[in-house]
């Protein structure tokens, strides 16, 4: 399709148009003159027993001069009106800039650790900011730093004032201030009752494990490790690494029920069951408890694939050992000094 492309209408001819309009008005004023200067007329006004009379073209001259004096209050209302707009979105867009630029300046002496100028800029800047949230919250972090308890808890009061109802970003943040505070009660109540909010929020796994670690509460997170799992909270490196560590620490906790051993030990995977660290803590476990039979079971499977000096340690401990039985296991690792002295005592 062709298209027209119309030049710019410069000064100049602007200027002309307006002198054109100009002489226009002259000459209909002039020929408005000749008519009422031949035909002068007369309007009459009467109301109840008052009567104005004047002539037709000074009628019409009032007339113009009321038009004109109306447009020019409704221009001058309208200005006003717009003058007004215009100072207020001004004024918001001079406070939001304020606003940014303080933010900027606070979370950077965030990062450089100056918490109290950062403390002063996140706060000034939450007052015009669009994520007056993200200021407050950061507040609450230099405040922390500074060991200003009470402010901390006051500016995550007002993050929740401003998180729209998702809260989600104030209780995590909530909760890491109080495990770096080392306040771990609370922040056990305040994270148990973000994760009954989100239960599958791997962040929040995360700070579960970090809590109950702190508290050394292993039971229950041992019963973390398949939701670790379910959702990806860690590589699998990691939980292979971090299920060995529950377990051990579990195993070394001295416990008095014997049922919740055994059920605690069924309950691990295969691979953890066949671990020899792992082994060597339950059947240390099992001796303490005097479950004799179970504990020479697992000793006795360790020693007729390997020696492994903790478990002929823990071989020497079961109740009436025959040196006929002990020789027999351990006949293959006859040519060992450990073996042999452990011969020696069980004769």
């Amino acid at each position: 399709f062709p298209v027209t492309i119309q030049p710019p209408i410069d000064g100049q001819s602007i200027m002309i148009g307006r002198w054109i309009g100009y002489l226009i008005l002259l000459l209909l004023a002039v020929l408005a003159g000749i008519f009422f200067s031949k035909n002068t007329g007369y309007v009459l006004f009467a109301y109840q027993h008052w009567t104005v009379e004047t002539s037709l073209w000074f009628y019409f001259l009032l007339l113009f001069i009321l038009c004109v004096i109306f447009h020019w209050c409704f221009s001058s209302v309208r200005y006003i009106r717009n003058s007004a707009a215009g100072f207020q979105r001004w004024r918001e867009t001079r406070g939001h800039r304020q606003a940014h630029t303080a933010t900027e300046a606070g979370l950077l002496a965030l990062y450089e650790a100056d918490f109290s100028n950062a403390e002063k800029f996140l706060v000034y800047g939450a007052k015009q900011s669009h994520i007056a949230v993200v200021n407050y919250l950061a507040a609450a972090r230099a405040a922390q730093a500074q060991e200003k308890w009470h402010e901390r808890d006051a500016y995550l009061r007002r993050a929740v004032d401003h998180s729209g109802g998702d809260k989600v970003a104030v209780e995590i943040t909530r909760v890491e201030l109080l495990l770096a505070a080392g306040a771990l009660n609370e922040a056990k109540i305040a994270l148990e009752k973000l994760y009954a909010k989100n239960p599958k929020h791997p962040y929040v796994l995360k700070l579960l494990r970090q809590l109950y670690e702190a508290l050394g509460d292993w039971e229950t997170l041992a019963g973390l490790l398949e939701k670790f799992d379910k959702y990806h909270v860690f590589s699998t490196a990691e939980l292979s690494e971090l299920s060995l560590f529950v377990h051990q620490q579990w195993l070394k906790l001295k416990t008095e029920d014997a049922k919740t051993l055994m059920a605690h030990w069924r309950s691990m995977p295969k691979a953890l069951r066949n671990d020899p660290d792992l082994l060597f803590l339950y059947a240390e476990q099992l001796l303490q408890l005097k479950l004799d039979q179970e504990a020479e079971t697992v000793i006795v499977d360790i020693l007729k694939h390997r020696l492994d000096v903790r478990f002929l340690a823990l071989y020497l401990q079961l109740p009436a050992i025959e040196l006929k039985s002990a020789e027999k296991l351990l006949a293959r690792y006859d040519t060992h000094m450990e073996v042999l002295l452990a011969l020696a005592k069980i004769a």
